[in-house]
Parts: C-alpha cells; structure tokens; sequence
C-alpha cells in the first residue's frame, strides 16, 4: 500500500471547505499558501476511496501443492469464499 492518510484531516478538511463563505479555510488543515489546498485535499481523498476497493481473492498453497486455500489480495489472509469482507483488513472481497 501507498502512504496512510490521515482520515480525520481528510474530514476537517472537506468539512472546513464545504462552506463557500471561505471563513472556514484558515481552519483548514489543507491551508497552504503555496498551494491549492483542494487540490492537495483532493489526492487524499482519492487515496482513501482506493483503499475502500474490492480486492480479488486469490489461490494459495501449502508447501506440498495439496491443499489450496483462497486469500485476501491486499493482506494475503486466508478468506472463505462466502465471506464478503476480509476479516483482518476490512476490504471488500470481489468473488466473480
């Protein structure tokens, strides 16, 4: 995975700029005067919605080759094929 963002700035942030008086921006911990601060804003929340993606399961075997077993394909934990999320990283599971 990429950098962790921080989600509570990510929260501040869109609650401080959703307000179009801009009285609101100087709490905005995307302020920055070299730079847009939504458009900095903006990377982060693309991030976060990536990491909300469904991962496709996928097969792993024990040493031998005889027993396979499916994983989750962002945390390589083993998942059962009626499960919906992965139970260790909370991903969605997209089973086709």
């Amino acid at each position: 995975m990429g950098l962790s963002i921080d989600r509570e700035k990510v929260i501040k942030g869109l609650r401080c700029c959703s307000h179009t008086d801009g009285v609101n921006c100087i709490y905005c911990p995307y302020d920055n005067i070299d730079s847009d601060c939504t458009a900095l804003m903006s990377m982060d929340v693309l991030e976060l919605l990536k990491e909300q993606e469904a991962v496709k399961p996928e097969r792993e075997h024990s040493g031998g080759g005889t027993t396979w077993w499916n994983v989750c394909g962002a945390c390589r934990t083993a998942i059962n094929p009626n499960d919906k999320f992965c139970h260790e990283c909370g991903r969605a599971v997209k089973w086709e």
